[in-house]
């Protein structure tokens, strides 16, 4: 599969081994910066600050969360979260962080990730299984943002 788009540039951060990672493609004509001071090691998430004329800059990040992640991924992402929030600006997060939001009753880290979208006064704005197989439905995959009119 080509990485390259064209008409678009390409971030994205590797998992220091084979397979993997996160990646954002934005359109080229974008005035785009790069935030990984942001990002703490041990969260494999891209994170970019994009610019527009005459609005406030909108950070855009994207991040997974292996389902065999330690306890404390939660707590370091919500750290991260804390920092991003820190700048006040809008705040686009999405990515895979492998916690089922579809299921009537959350397990624990669904129901940590739902916590801490509320601590930051984030809304998820995706309701519908982002992976379907031939006998489930999940909603893995989120879109939250602290701006939900957009």
């Amino acid at each position: 599969m080509k990485d390259i788009i064209q008409g678009y540039n390409l971030w994205r951060k590797d998992r220091c081994r084979y397979g993997g990672g996160v990646a954002i493609y934005t359109r080229d004509s974008l005035n785009v910066r790069e935030m990984s001071s942001f990002v703490p090691e041990n969260i494999e998430a891209v994170c970019l600050e994009i610019i527009k004329p005459k609005t406030q800059p909108i950070l855009i990040t994207t991040v997974y969360r292996p389902p065999s992640s330690n306890t404390n991924f939660m707590d370091d992402f919500e750290n991260y979260l804390h920092v991003l929030d820190g700048q006040n600006k809008e705040l686009i997060l999405t990515g895979d962080l492998n916690c089922d939001l579809s299921l009537a009753v959350l397990q624990s880290h669904s129901r940590r990730l739902m916590d801490i979208l509320e601590l930051f006064q984030m809304k998820q704005v995706i309701a519908d299984p982002t992976r379907i197989t031939s006998t489930t439905a999940s909603l893995l995959d989120i879109i939250a943002t602290n701006t939900p009119a957009i």
